[in-house]
């Protein structure tokens, strides 16, 4: 799958839709660079705005249908719907395919679908929780959270059916694997699982000027609430911050308390590059470690894919010792 990552404007949604033919992508993922959620295996495309293609993709709605269904478009972009991006896309490819105007199509259910926003009710969330719980247990419940922390794109399809088919069975559904939506769902869960048992691994701290200690790492899936209880035990008597760098928010420690936090422009540029503020000592610190590290290792025992079996190169960017 591609992720093309646009500026949010109209005209750099419509630069991204001409993109789409003008590269043959088939599967794609238009997204605001306001909005962006990590894909697991995506490509990267960035958009940049083109007023040239956005007007070829105007005069290309105009061809087959009228200028009226420009301004259609434009309506479906300024509701900041969320599935804005994706109907555009749709409407625009499937203008192209019939050749027709297809904006009066209304036994089109995707592309006229009823709207439902809908706002957070923390009530409403736990009768949910209640009701799993009722037919499984407290442990189904986070095996969804889980689920819903991977970001994967099925994510609330997943989630959904297996509240409906649990509501229809009243009864555990959860380690039924002959199904084939729990059986993504068991095989998300283990994903994830293993992504935090590394996370907390393999994250390394580094002192700051203030005593305090930080890390930044970049999980393939959104882990970061998970492992805040493992750090938070091990480390009671220090004050620390990590910070996720793909989805730019973190937590910090104060001995007291955990907050979570989103930084500031000039934050996130520290948080990326913290190499000014830390402590004088750290860089002696980190020349120790590696010594250490340099004297206890065997080369004559060196087994290259039994070590990267353990340790995969994408965890390397952590460690002291592979710096």
């Amino acid at each position: 799958m591609v992720q093309m990552i646009y500026d949010g404007s109209f005209e750099g949604l419509l630069t991204a839709v001409f993109e789409v033919f003008e590269y043959k992508y088939d599967d794609v993922d238009i997204t605001s660079n306001q909005f962006v959620t990590a894909h697991l295996f995506a490509e990267k495309h960035f958009v940049i705005t083109n007023s040239e293609k956005a007007e070829r993709v105007v005069k290309g709605i105009e061809k087959y249908a009228d200028r009226k269904s420009v301004k259609m478009l434009l309506l479906v972009f300024l509701s900041e719907n969320e599935a804005r991006e994706k109907l555009i896309l749709y409407a625009v490819k499937y203008l192209v395919q019939e050749k027709r105007n297809i904006f009066q199509n209304f036994a089109d259910n995707y592309l006229f679908a009823e709207k439902h926003f809908v706002i957070t009710n923390s009530e409403k969330a736990e009768r949910v929780v209640k009701g799993i719980e009722k037919y499984a247990d407290r442990k189904s419940v986070k095996m969804l959270l889980l689920v819903f922390l991977s970001e994967n794109e099925a994510r609330e399809k997943l989630i959904l059916y297996a509240v409906k088919y649990l509501v229809q069975e009243k009864r555990n559904i959860f380690q039924n694997f002959a199904d084939n939506y729990m059986m993504q769902i068991s095989k998300i869960i283990k994903s994830v699982k293993r992504e935090k048992h590394r996370m907390e691994a393999f994250v390394r701290f580094q002192q700051l000027q203030d005593s305090s200690f930080y890390a930044h790492i970049e999980p393939d899936f959104d882990v970061l609430p998970l492992i805040v209880p493992h750090f938070k035990s091990r480390y009671a008597s220090q004050k620390w911050m990590i910070y996720d760098l793909r989805r730019a928010y973190g937590v910090h420690y104060d001995l007291e308390q955990i907050d979570f936090f989103v930084p500031d422009y000039q934050m996130k540029k520290n948080l990326h590059n913290p190499s000014h503020l830390l402590h004088e000592k750290e860089h002696n610190f980190e020349l120790l470690w590696k010594n250490y590290f340099n004297s206890t290792n065997i080369q004559e025992r060196k087994n290259t894919k039994l070590h990267l079996q353990h340790l995969p190169k994408r965890y390397w960017k952590y460690l002291t010792e592979k710096k």
